[in-house]
């Protein structure tokens, strides 16, 4: 019988989405007869969630802060699933999966209530897209989690996700992330490449930091600045710098691998799949200052890797004069970092992980119902 793979995001920005589309697009890539297909939620309503997540973000961070270390308790998820139920089982019904996928927590909380509960006979996994798990992604119910670290892993376990039900993939990314290839690398000038980006939102400090680098006085840097779905960015950038040839403003694109491979330096704040692809790029990063949550941890997670530096905005100018023109040895121990770290195969091992699940085995035992309790630490 030939797969019927669901997968599960949420509009919280769009790097679970594109998660999602990498992990759909990479199984049917291996079998042709698998029919995936990723659902983002906007009919579940995750939509008045996700705004009102991004809109406490923007006028309330360190009380979204506040919310994101506190316990996790039963009646938060008790509520999320109420609120967020029928739209899912909807979903589910319609599409009549043998296999559910999430990749963001709330539509896999849904999801593995529904398994464990017995209203749905598929079998779930969880792919998690931040460096740092959250409690929130660890529910009774989940048959599978793939994780992007041997840290995320242990992490799991220690919130008391069994660990034959842990596997470290790396996060799923498009397979066109990856290097330049050594064609593309002989084909570059003197020119260094700059690459500033604001998620596919646009959010952050991007025009403080394209101010720092636009005082630089170097004629051969080049500095591509993509805007996502801000519109209102996009126009302010090119009333300030349209004029400025060392600038290029982009709106929306789905050129993004090409533009990692082509760069030398990324400017960006440090979301987990923005930070997974340029690792998967090879490519150094300057990380914006993070919102709170889930940027923070992956800011701190990145640079004790070594392949990205935490920056102000208004030193981003400096330091990436600093990397690209004075002291480029150190340029080069961030790209090898990037490269020992990066995972180019994420999704393609993931993919390969699911085709192989047994279908409508029976649901994990709620091993975990503790967990609810925990705060993260």
């Amino acid at each position: 019988m030939a797969q019927r793979i669901l997968v599960l995001s949420a509009a919280f920005g769009c790097g679970h989405v594109q998660a999602a589309r990498a992990v759909a697009e990479a199984c049917r890539a291996q079998d042709p007869d698998c029919e995936a297909t990723a659902l983002d939620g906007e009919t579940w309503g995750l939509q008045r969630v996700a705004s009102g997540y991004l809109s406490l973000l923007r006028l309330a961070p360190t009380v979204y802060q506040r919310l994101y270390h506190a316990p996790v308790g039963r009646h938060t998820r008790s509520l999320l699933r109420t609120t967020l139920c029928a739209g899912i089982t909807r979903a589910i019904t319609r599409f009549e999966p043998t296999l559910v996928v999430a990749t963001h927590p709330f539509p896999g909380a849904v999801a593995s209530h529904l398994r464990r509960t017995g209203r749905l006979r598929a079998p779930v996994a969880v792919a998690v897209t931040d460096f740092i798990p959250h409690p929130f992604w660890v529910e009774p119910g989940v048959d599978c989690y793939f994780v992007p670290t041997p840290d995320a892993a242990a992490r799991l376990i220690s919130l008391g996700v069994a660990p034959d039900r842990v596997r470290v993939t790396g996060m799923p990314v498009r397979s066109e992330f990856g290097p330049a290839t050594p064609h593309t690398t002989l084909q570059r000038d003197s020119t260094k490449r700059v690459l500033v980006m604001g998620g596919g939102l646009g959010l952050g400090p991007i025009i403080e930091a394209v101010r720092s680098l636009a005082v630089l006085p170097h004629p051969n840097l080049h500095v591509a600045i993509v805007c996502g779905a801000n519109q209102g960015l996009q126009a302010e950038l090119t009333d300030l710098f349209g004029d400025d040839p060392r600038f290029t403003i982009i709106g929306y694109t789905n050129r993004i691998p090409q533009l990692m491979a082509r760069a030398d330096l990324l400017v960006t704040k440090p979301g987990g799949m923005t930070a997974s692809e340029a690792l998967a790029s090879h490519l150094p990063s300057l990380l914006l200052p993070p919102l709170p949550g889930q940027e923070a941890e992956n800011a701190a997670y990145l640079s004790r890797l070594g392949a990205a530096l935490l920056v102000a905005e208004a030193s981003v100018g400096m330091t990436a004069a600093a990397l690209l023109f004075t002291s480029p040895e150190r340029l080069v121990r961030m790209r090898e970092a990037a490269r020992l770290a990066g995972r180019p195969d994420g999704a393609r091992l993931i993919a390969s992980e699911l085709l192989h699940l047994p279908q409508h085995q029976n649901a994990p035992a709620a091993t975990h119902e503790r967990l609810p309790s925990m705060a993260i630490s």
